[in-house]
């Protein structure tokens, strides 16, 4: 039989749950599945191209779901609410948020058409 050791893996996830002030009474929508998606699924960084041909870049961690919140209107504020449909036009992947976030970031300071050559360049959807 083998046997596995998960301490630095619980010790992580343990670390991340105080953080966040998880534990006792969890709110439905926080839980230890939440917390181990923060900590160990991929982030994507993306780039929507909206109804008008300005471009959005944004991070998830869901990427068909974001696109859909996009296209669905469900954040109010959101700069694309008034561009919709939106179209997924680059991605690429990242095994945390930190460098995600650094890319978008990065691509945030881009100007369009060194934007629309990234596009054209890589993960087309």
């Amino acid at each position: 039989m083998i046997k596995y050791d998960y301490g630095p893996v619980a010790q992580r996830i343990e670390r991340v749950r105080s953080k966040h002030q998880v534990g006792g009474s969890i709110p439905s929508r926080v839980t230890l599945h939440y917390v181990q998606c923060k900590l160990f699924m991929s982030w994507f960084t993306y780039i929507v191209e909206c109804k008008d041909k300005s471009f959005y870049t944004g991070i998830c961690w869901n990427l068909k779901k974001r696109v859909n919140e996009h296209n669905q209107g469900f954040y109010k504020s959101s700069f694309t609410k008034g561009k919709l449909p939106v179209k997924l036009v680059y991605w690429e992947k990242f095994e945390n948020r930190f460098q995600a976030a650094r890319k978008e970031k990065t691509i945030k300071g881009y100007g369009r058409l060194k934007k629309r050559l990234l596009v054209n360049s890589l993960h087309r959807a």
